[in-house]
């Protein structure tokens, strides 16, 4: 059910039909804030750091930023082949979504070592029940991406990569959970 109504908020929120009310008044003279997409301000991101650019792309509404899946790549949630996945510049405070637009001012990825990639792979089989009973073969690689939004909040996303076929991305904001984490593999043409 998280999914779905998560999915009809970003849906609204991407084709720009969704206009928020808000509970006072005053507030309503402060038009929410909109990112221009053709031509953003310095401190929004428009570039991707390597490999994470290999799986997502930017994907740019006025009301906010996401990552979603690169042309190649095939992203779903664990229950459901027809639920996209988008991540939300206002991933670490849904909240806020409506208060002002969200974009990411810094994203971040770095290679775990190899003993530091099996500890959080073991760490992230305990926390993530739907990650620890699917992912089967050793983890091979770790990536964590770290995000930045203009309203100072931060989010990780771990990549625990197998291969090409087999990479789960696990969603940190700040807590680590399976509502938002998600299943990558690279399309086979």
């Amino acid at each position: 059910m998280k999914h779905v109504a998560a999915a009809a908020l970003l849906f609204l929120a991407a084709t720009g039909t969704a206009r928020f009310a808000l509970a006072h008044p005053d507030e309503q003279r402060d038009a929410p804030q909109t990112i221009d997409c053709r031509t953003p301000s310095e401190d929004v991101i428009t570039r991707l750091p390597a490999p994470l650019d290999r799986w997502a792309q930017l994907h740019c509404t006025p009301e906010a930023q996401f990552l979603v899946p690169s042309r190649d790549w095939l992203w779903r949630y664990p229950a459901s082949f027809t639920t996209p996945v988008l991540i939300p510049a206002w991933t670490p405070n849904p909240s806020r979504a409506a208060a002002q637009a969200h974009y990411f001012i810094s994203v971040e990825i770095d290679r775990a070592s190899d003993e530091d990639a099996h500890a959080l792979d073991e760490r992230m089989a305990r926390e993530i029940s739907i990650y620890g009973a699917l992912a089967q073969s050793p983890v091979s690689e770790v990536y964590t991406l770290r995000a930045e939004n203009n309203h100072g909040e931060h989010f990780d996303i771990h990549f625990m990569y197998r291969s090409d076929q087999d990479v789960w991305g696990l969603v940190c904001a700040p807590r680590c959970g399976a509502e938002m984490s998600f299943r990558l593999n690279a399309r086979t043409y």
